[in-house]
C-alpha cells in the first residue's frame, strides 16, 4: 500500500495520478493540487533532484496541455540550474533546458521569450563548444521568423503522449520507484478513474483540504529534524522556495497562502528574525518549532 512512501511523496503521486487522469473542467483543480503538492516534496528530496523534478513536471504538464505550467515548471529547472557552479556538464544540460523552454514558451504563445531563449542556447554553444550549435542556430533562426510572422514548419511540438509512458518518466526521474512501487500508483489511478465525476471532485476537495495539514505538519517534522541534525542552514532555501510556490497564485487567507505565510514565519524564526504574523489555523505548529529550538 502506500505505506512505503514517505508522506509527501503520497501525497504528490497521488495528486500525480489525479492530474493524469483529469479532463476538461476538472484539469485546472487537478493541476493546481499537483502544483501544491511539490513543495512538501522539494523540502524531503536533495537538492541535486530538483532540477529532474521540474523538467519532468514541465514536460507532464507541456504533453497534458497545460502551456502556462509548463512554462513555469521549466522555467522553474532552468534557474536551479543557473545556481550551480559553471562547467561544460552543467552549462551543456542549461543549453538543454533553455532549448525546451523556448517550445513550452512558444506553445504559449510568448514568441519573443522563446527567441530570447534560444538565443541564449546559441549563446551558451558558441562559448562552450558544444556540439548542437548549428542545429540551434537553425532552430533560433526559425522561431524568429515565427515571431515576426512567417510560419514555422519544425514540427517541434511534444504530442501529448501515452498517459503511462509520462508517468514512468517522472517516476524514474523522481524517486527510482520499484515495479511493486509503480503497480501500486498504477492501481490507485485506475481505482480514481473509475470513479464519477461528482465522486472524483469532492475526492479532490477533500484531499485539499487534508493536504494543507499534513504539509504543514511535515514541514514542523522537517525543521525539528533539520534542527537536531544542525543543517537547518541548508534547509532555509529549499523553505524559501516551498512557502514561494504555496503562495503562487493564491488570494490573501486562502488556505495555501496560510501555510506559506506559516512557512514564512518559520523560516524567519530559524534565521533569528522577528517573525511575521502566523495565521491562526498554524499557531500551535509555530509555538511547536519555537519551543523546540529555543527561540
Amino acid at each position: 500500500g502506500d505505506a512505503n512512501f514517505p508522506p509527501a511523496m503520497q501525497a504528490f503521486l497521488g495528486a500525480l495520478g489525479a492530474a493524469l487522469v483529469a479532463q476538461g473542467a476538472d484539469a485546472p483543480a487537478a493541476f493546481a493540487a499537483l502544483s501544491a503538492a511539490v513543495a512538501p516534496l522539494l523540502v524531503e528530496v536533495e537538492e541535486a533532484a530538483h532540477v529532474s523534478l521540474w523538467e519532468g513536471l514541465a514536460r507532464f504538464a507541456g504533453g497534458s496541455e497545460q502551456p502556462a505550467l509548463a512554462v513555469a515548471w521549466q522555467a522553474r529547472a532552468v534557474d536551479h540550474l543557473r545556481a550551480l557552479p559553471a562547467g561544460r556538464q552543467s552549462q551543456e544540460q542549461l543549453s538543454i533546458l533553455l532549448f525546451n523552454h523556448a517550445g513550452y514558451l512558444a506553445g504559449a504563445g510568448d514568441l519573443d521569450a522563446a527567441a530570447d531563449a534560444l538565443a541564449e542556447v546559441v549563446a551558451l554553444d558558441e562559448a562552450w563548444g558544444l556540439p548542437d550549435l548549428e542545429s540551434d542556430r537553425q532552430a533560433l533562426d526559425r522561431m524568429r521568423r515565427r515571431r515576426d510572422g512567417v510560419p514555422a514548419d519544425d514540427g517541434d511540438d511534444a504530442a501529448p503522449g501515452d498517459a503511462q509512458a509520462l508517468l514512468a518518466a517522472l517516476a524514474q526521474q523522481l524517486e527510482q520507484l520499484d515495479p511493486q512501487q509503480r503497480a501500486q500508483l498504477e492501481e490507485a489511478m485506475q481505482r480514481f478513474a473509475q470513479l464519477s465525476p461528482d465522486e472524483q471532485a469532492a475526492l479532490l476537495a477533500n484531499q485539499a483540504r487534508s493536504a494543507v495539514d499534513d504539509e504543514a505538519d511535515g514541514v514542523v517534522e522537517t525543521v525539528l529534524q533539520a534542527y537536531a541534525a544542525g543543517t537547518v542552514a541548508a534547509l532555509l532555501p529549499r523553505l524559501d522556495e516551498a512557502a514561494a510556490i504555496y503562495a503562487e497564485g493564491e488570494a490573501p487567507g486562502s488556505p495555501y497562502a496560510e501555510l506559506a505565510a506559516f512557512v514564512v514565519a518559520v523560516a524567519a524564526l530559524l534565521r533569528g528574525e522577528t517573525a511575521p504574523p502566523v495565521p491562526a489555523a498554524h499557531v500551535g505548529r509555530f509555538a511547536a518549532v519555537r519551543g523546540r529550538v529555543g527561540r
